[in-house]
Protein backbone atom coordinates (compact mmCIF):
# COMPACT_ATOMS: atom_id res chain seq x y z
CA UNK A 1 0.00 0.00 0.00
CA UNK A 2 1.22 3.14 -0.85
CA UNK A 3 0.22 6.35 0.65
CA UNK A 4 0.76 10.36 -1.17
CA UNK A 5 1.24 13.16 0.05
CA UNK A 6 1.46 16.39 -1.85
CA UNK A 7 4.62 18.00 -1.46
CA UNK A 8 3.28 21.29 -2.07
CA UNK A 9 1.17 21.48 1.19
CA UNK A 10 4.38 20.60 3.11
CA UNK A 11 6.49 23.78 1.42
CA UNK A 12 3.16 25.85 2.18
CA UNK A 13 3.43 24.96 5.76
CA UNK A 14 6.90 25.46 6.07
CA UNK A 15 7.80 28.92 3.84
CA UNK A 16 4.61 30.47 4.68
CA UNK A 17 2.98 30.47 1.14
CA UNK A 18 6.76 31.64 0.43
CA UNK A 19 6.47 34.89 2.95
CA UNK A 20 9.59 34.39 5.29
CA UNK A 21 9.63 37.97 5.71
CA UNK A 22 6.34 38.40 6.80
CA UNK A 23 6.70 35.22 8.99
CA UNK A 24 9.83 36.96 10.71
CA UNK A 25 12.56 35.13 8.92
CA UNK A 26 14.25 37.90 6.90
CA UNK A 27 16.44 38.19 4.31
CA UNK A 28 18.03 35.01 5.09
CA UNK A 29 15.85 32.61 6.94
CA UNK A 30 13.91 29.45 6.44
CA UNK A 31 12.89 26.31 7.55
CA UNK A 32 13.09 22.59 5.97
CA UNK A 33 12.46 19.23 6.80
CA UNK A 34 14.95 16.45 6.56
CA UNK A 35 15.14 12.56 6.62
CA UNK A 36 16.83 10.19 8.10
CA UNK A 37 18.94 9.97 5.30
CA UNK A 38 19.20 13.72 5.62
CA UNK A 39 18.10 14.49 2.41
CA UNK A 40 15.42 17.74 1.96
CA UNK A 41 11.67 16.47 2.83
CA UNK A 42 11.06 20.24 1.76
CA UNK A 43 11.77 22.68 -1.03
CA UNK A 44 15.09 25.14 -0.33
CA UNK A 45 14.06 28.99 -0.17
CA UNK A 46 16.56 29.52 -2.40
CA UNK A 47 15.73 27.32 -5.03
CA UNK A 48 12.53 29.44 -4.69
CA UNK A 49 13.78 32.94 -4.83
CA UNK A 50 16.96 32.44 -6.73
CA UNK A 51 17.19 29.01 -8.65
CA UNK A 52 20.32 30.32 -10.47
CA UNK A 53 22.24 31.03 -7.47
CA UNK A 54 20.99 28.17 -5.68
CA UNK A 55 22.32 25.90 -8.13
CA UNK A 56 25.96 28.43 -8.16
CA UNK A 57 25.74 27.65 -4.52
CA UNK A 58 25.41 23.47 -4.86
CA UNK A 59 28.37 23.88 -7.36
CA UNK A 60 30.79 25.89 -5.11
CA UNK A 61 29.76 23.56 -2.61
CA UNK A 62 31.40 20.24 -4.64
CA UNK A 63 27.97 18.65 -4.93
CA UNK A 64 28.11 15.82 -7.21
CA UNK A 65 26.93 17.08 -11.04
CA UNK A 66 24.94 14.47 -11.72
CA UNK A 67 23.06 15.66 -8.38
CA UNK A 68 23.24 19.24 -9.36
CA UNK A 69 21.68 17.90 -12.88
CA UNK A 70 19.04 16.33 -11.59
CA UNK A 71 17.82 19.29 -9.34
CA UNK A 72 18.15 21.37 -12.19
CA UNK A 73 16.04 19.20 -14.61
CA UNK A 74 13.08 18.29 -12.39
CA UNK A 75 13.18 22.12 -10.02
CA UNK A 76 13.51 20.44 -6.97
CA UNK A 77 15.44 19.76 -4.36
CA UNK A 78 13.25 17.05 -2.46
CA UNK A 79 15.04 13.77 -1.75
CA UNK A 80 18.08 14.94 -3.62
CA UNK A 81 20.09 18.01 -1.61
CA UNK A 82 22.17 16.55 1.52
CA UNK A 83 22.19 18.39 4.49
CA UNK A 84 25.28 17.16 6.50
CA UNK A 85 25.00 19.70 9.34
CA UNK A 86 25.27 19.08 12.74
CA UNK A 87 21.90 20.92 13.05
CA UNK A 88 20.17 18.15 10.43
CA UNK A 89 22.34 15.33 12.26
CA UNK A 90 20.93 15.82 15.61
CA UNK A 91 17.29 15.79 14.51
CA UNK A 92 16.87 13.01 13.33
CA UNK A 93 18.90 11.47 16.09
CA UNK A 94 15.97 12.78 17.84
CA UNK A 95 17.78 15.61 19.36
CA UNK A 96 16.48 19.60 19.83
CA UNK A 97 19.02 22.44 20.41
CA UNK A 98 20.20 25.63 19.38
CA UNK A 99 23.67 26.41 17.83
CA UNK A 100 25.89 28.35 15.63
CA UNK A 101 26.76 26.09 12.86
CA UNK A 102 28.54 25.84 9.45
CA UNK A 103 24.94 25.89 7.61
CA UNK A 104 24.16 23.91 4.26
CA UNK A 105 24.69 27.08 2.53
CA UNK A 106 28.31 27.23 3.59
CA UNK A 107 27.94 30.27 6.10
CA UNK A 108 27.44 30.57 9.60
CA UNK A 109 23.94 30.16 10.77
CA UNK A 110 21.83 30.31 13.75
CA UNK A 111 20.59 27.33 13.95
CA UNK A 112 17.03 25.90 15.87
CA UNK A 113 16.53 22.27 15.57
CA UNK A 114 14.12 19.02 16.69
CA UNK A 115 12.61 15.82 15.74
CA UNK A 116 9.74 15.86 13.83
CA UNK A 117 6.77 13.79 16.34
CA UNK A 118 5.09 12.15 13.66
CA UNK A 119 4.54 8.39 14.21
CA UNK A 120 6.76 5.95 11.81
CA UNK A 121 8.55 9.23 10.71
CA UNK A 122 11.88 10.03 11.53
CA UNK A 123 12.55 13.06 10.72
CA UNK A 124 13.97 16.56 11.68
CA UNK A 125 12.59 19.90 11.35
CA UNK A 126 15.51 22.98 10.87
CA UNK A 127 14.93 26.71 11.34
CA UNK A 128 17.94 28.40 10.22
CA UNK A 129 19.38 32.26 9.67
CA UNK A 130 22.26 33.92 8.41
CA UNK A 131 24.50 34.76 11.74
CA UNK A 132 24.54 38.14 10.78
CA UNK A 133 21.20 38.84 10.17
CA UNK A 134 19.99 37.08 13.51
CA UNK A 135 22.63 39.07 15.45
CA UNK A 136 21.35 42.56 13.23
CA UNK A 137 19.09 43.60 16.07
CA UNK A 138 21.72 42.93 18.74
CA UNK A 139 24.61 44.74 16.93
CA UNK A 140 22.28 47.91 16.72
CA UNK A 141 21.50 47.88 20.17
CA UNK A 142 24.93 48.06 21.02
CA UNK A 143 25.45 50.91 18.68
CA UNK A 144 22.61 52.81 19.76
CA UNK A 145 23.44 51.39 23.61
CA UNK A 146 26.91 53.10 22.61
CA UNK A 147 25.57 56.86 21.01
CA UNK A 148 23.88 57.11 23.82
CA UNK A 149 26.20 56.47 26.27
CA UNK A 150 28.53 59.05 24.26
CA UNK A 151 25.90 61.97 23.82
CA UNK A 152 25.32 61.15 27.87
CA UNK A 153 28.78 61.79 28.73
CA UNK A 154 29.33 64.92 26.57
CA UNK A 155 26.42 66.03 28.35
CA UNK A 156 27.24 65.14 31.58
CA UNK A 157 30.90 66.62 30.98
CA UNK A 158 28.88 69.97 29.69
CA UNK A 159 26.72 70.12 32.80
CA UNK A 160 29.57 69.64 35.16
CA UNK A 161 31.37 72.52 33.50
CA UNK A 162 28.81 75.00 34.27
CA UNK A 163 28.01 73.59 37.37
CA UNK A 164 31.65 74.06 38.08
CA UNK A 165 31.65 78.00 36.53
CA UNK A 166 28.34 78.88 37.90
CA UNK A 167 30.00 77.69 41.33
CA UNK A 168 33.20 79.38 41.06
CA UNK A 169 31.82 82.76 39.95
CA UNK A 170 30.75 83.80 43.49
CA UNK A 171 34.42 82.68 44.40
CA UNK A 172 36.09 84.17 42.16
CA UNK A 173 34.07 87.19 43.09
CA UNK A 174 34.65 87.15 46.78
CA UNK A 175 38.38 87.10 46.23
CA UNK A 176 39.00 89.92 44.37
CA UNK A 177 35.95 92.12 46.32
CA UNK A 178 38.73 90.58 49.28
CA UNK A 179 41.61 92.24 47.56
CA UNK A 180 40.02 95.26 47.39
CA UNK A 181 39.25 95.37 50.50
CA UNK A 182 43.14 94.66 51.43
CA UNK A 183 43.97 97.04 49.43
CA UNK A 184 41.38 99.60 51.31
CA UNK A 185 42.61 98.40 54.67
CA UNK A 186 46.37 98.73 54.26
CA UNK A 187 45.70 101.79 52.18
CA UNK A 188 42.97 104.22 53.77
CA UNK A 189 41.38 105.84 50.55
CA UNK A 190 42.84 103.87 48.49
CA UNK A 191 40.78 100.97 48.02
CA UNK A 192 37.09 100.06 47.60
CA UNK A 193 35.66 99.26 51.12
CA UNK A 194 32.31 99.13 49.71
CA UNK A 195 32.10 95.60 48.09
CA UNK A 196 28.53 93.93 48.70
CA UNK A 197 27.86 90.69 47.43
CA UNK A 198 24.64 89.40 46.51
CA UNK A 199 23.22 86.65 48.92
CA UNK A 200 20.27 85.88 46.53
CA UNK A 201 21.22 81.97 47.04
CA UNK A 202 20.09 80.57 50.08
CA UNK A 203 22.82 77.93 50.35
CA UNK A 204 26.29 77.81 52.08
CA UNK A 205 27.85 80.34 49.30
CA UNK A 206 24.88 82.55 50.12
CA UNK A 207 25.82 82.44 53.71
CA UNK A 208 29.55 82.90 52.92
CA UNK A 209 28.46 85.91 51.11
CA UNK A 210 26.94 87.74 53.91
CA UNK A 211 29.14 86.59 56.26
CA UNK A 212 32.19 88.20 54.05
CA UNK A 213 29.46 91.43 54.00
CA UNK A 214 29.55 91.55 57.67
CA UNK A 215 33.30 91.74 57.49
CA UNK A 216 33.46 94.19 54.97
CA UNK A 217 31.08 96.43 57.39
CA UNK A 218 33.12 96.11 60.03
CA UNK A 219 36.05 96.88 58.62
CA UNK A 220 34.59 100.19 56.97
CA UNK A 221 33.03 100.88 60.60
CA UNK A 222 36.96 100.62 61.97
CA UNK A 223 38.75 102.24 58.69
CA UNK A 224 35.87 105.18 59.42
CA UNK A 225 37.08 105.25 63.12
CA UNK A 226 40.92 105.34 62.20
CA UNK A 227 40.13 108.17 59.59
CA UNK A 228 38.51 110.21 61.87
CA UNK A 229 41.06 110.26 64.98
CA UNK A 230 43.83 110.41 62.74
CA UNK A 231 42.08 113.85 61.38
CA UNK A 232 41.62 114.55 64.94
CA UNK A 233 45.13 114.30 66.14
CA UNK A 234 45.94 116.50 62.86
CA UNK A 235 43.68 118.89 64.03
CA UNK A 236 45.44 118.63 67.50
CA UNK A 237 48.49 119.18 66.76
CA UNK A 238 48.06 121.68 64.15
CA UNK A 239 46.78 123.78 67.30
CA UNK A 240 50.07 123.23 69.56
CA UNK A 241 52.30 123.00 66.73
CA UNK A 242 53.10 125.02 63.43
CA UNK A 243 52.05 122.88 60.35
CA UNK A 244 55.91 122.04 58.54
CA UNK A 245 56.80 121.11 62.50
CA UNK A 246 53.73 118.73 62.81
CA UNK A 247 54.46 116.88 59.13
CA UNK A 248 57.71 115.96 60.23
Amino acid sequence: MAVQLPVNEINNVLTGNNNWRQDGLGDTGETYLVGEDLRLRSTARLLVENPTGYLDMLRQNRLRAQTVHLIEQMKTSLLLHPIQTDAATEAVQGISGTKIIRGYRGSDVLSFYAPLNIHGVNWGIISEMSLSEAYAPINALQTYLLLLTVVLILLMTLFAAIASQRLMRPIDVMIERSRLVFQGESEVGSGDLNPELETIAQDELGELAQIFNDMASQLRQKTATIAQKAQENEMLLLNILPRPVMER
